[in-house]
């Protein structure tokens, strides 16, 4: 957890959002995309805000569980 009053905290991560953005990184929520890029526990398949990716294959994993019916 911050230690800085909230507006502060809150410019900075707007600025940081601007910043990935300047770099042409496009995503709903960038903080989430970027801290879970190194993330060693999966190498292989990865969870986005679209859906399970399988990293190896570069496409998108069948789903495994239909929670929606």
């Amino acid at each position: 957890m911050p230690t800085a009053p909230a507006r502060q905290v809150a410019e900075t991560s707007r600025h940081v959002r601007d910043e990935l953005g300047a770099w042409g990184r496009r995503h709903r929520n960038p903080f989430i995309s970027v801290s879970t890029l190194t993330l060693a526990v999966s190498p292989t398949v990865k969870i986005t805000d679209l859906g399970l990716v399988d990293v190896l294959a570069r496409d998108w994993a069948p789903q495994v569980l239909d929670c929606c019916h």
